[in-house]
């Protein structure tokens, strides 16, 4: 993971990081590993509660313009970086972290923002990451509008290729004079204009072809089940809701799914009432189709699975479109 880049940072003290919610404090784990303590900001009680039985160093906030000071204080000063990896979608609204991010800055400070990118979703119909808890899908173009409203810019942007891609972006507090930007900024910026991403007439257009991918998944599923052919569900991800919930399926066409969870198995699918089981139930099972609901990591799933292939099994794919892969 790269998170320093070509700015100057204090040298010979501790820096000083706020890690924004961080998931459970993954990322603290990894930076106390090498010498560099972080100070998690969780928003959510029972999550603080969590970290902080775990021996990891957390305040119980929100970063905002109001939660500001306090942090200041209890970092001794200003921050050398500012972390936050997909909080930014869940909040009703972005700008108030994007404000806090620059009001606990430093002059040479810099932050490192990840969230899932809207290019992707578009050009790959990936209309299943629309789903409960997110409230914003951010474009470079449209992030960067948020960022002048917040007093921050982007110097540097990578595509990451998790949950189907997304995009890590570097900021900086703007009011310190302009930093040189990466050609990458700009490329990328130009890509997304000319995947139309500033146009209406886009997404009116992503809306029917999502409709296609809709009709044609459940169609593929009605008629297996006309040929006798058994599907299962291979993953139980947020994400899956969306998709068989917007289709129409059930246990009807999708009789049961697996996943590696503990906690998901026994358990049943929201909406759709489809049921979850072990992995092992699907090995049982012997199914003609294993639908692919963790789209995004099918080299993964298939490596894990090579059994399917020795009964003549076939993975499928829904996303973009409905594939059967060889």
């Amino acid at each position: 993971m790269r998170l320093t880049h070509a700015m100057p940072l204090r040298t010979g003290l501790p820096l000083r990081i706020l890690e924004v919610a961080s998931h459970g404090g993954y990322l603290q784990e990894a930076f106390r590993v090498n010498g560099a303590p972080t100070t998690i900001v969780e928003g959510s009680t029972s999550w603080a509660d969590d970290a902080r039985r775990r021996g990891l160093a957390v305040e119980r906030t929100v970063l905002d313009a109001a939660a500001a000071p306090r942090l200041i204080e209890r970092l001794g000063g200003r921050a050398d970086a500012v972390l936050d990896f997909y909080l930014l979608a869940h909040l009703r609204d972005p700008g108030s972290l994007l404000l806090g991010i620059r009001r606990v800055l430093g002059a040479d400070g810099f932050a490192v923002v990840e969230f899932d990118h809207l290019l992707p979703l578009i050009k790959q119909r990936q209309f299943d990451a629309i789903r409960h808890g997110h409230f914003s899908y951010f474009s470079l173009l449209a992030f960067r509008a948020a960022l002048d409203r917040a007093g921050l810019e982007v110097f540097d942007v990578e595509k990451q290729p998790v949950y189907g891609g997304a995009l890590r972006a570097w900021l900086r507090d703007a009011r310190h004079g302009p930093q040189a930007s990466t050609a990458r900024v700009e490329t990328l910026l130009a890509e997304e204009r000319q995947a139309g991403l500033d146009r209406v007439e886009t997404y009116l257009g992503f809306h029917e072809a999502v409709e296609l991918t809709q009709q044609r998944l459940r169609g593929f599923l009605e008629q297996a089940r006309r040929d006798g052919r058994l599907v299962v569900g291979y993953g139980a991800p947020s994400r899956c809701t969306t998709l068989l919930n917007s289709c129409g399926i059930t246990s009807e066409l999708l009789p049961f799914v697996v996943d590696r969870s503990p906690a998901k198995q026994g358990r049943s699918l929201p909406g759709s009432r489809i049921p979850i089981r072990e992995p092992d139930a699907l090995l049982r099972a012997r199914p003609d189709i294993v639908l692919v609901l963790t789209w995004d990591l099918i080299d993964e799933v298939m490596a894990q699975l090579p059994e399917v292939r020795s009964w003549g099994g076939r993975f499928v794919v829904p996303i973009p479109e409905v594939s059967v892969l060889p």
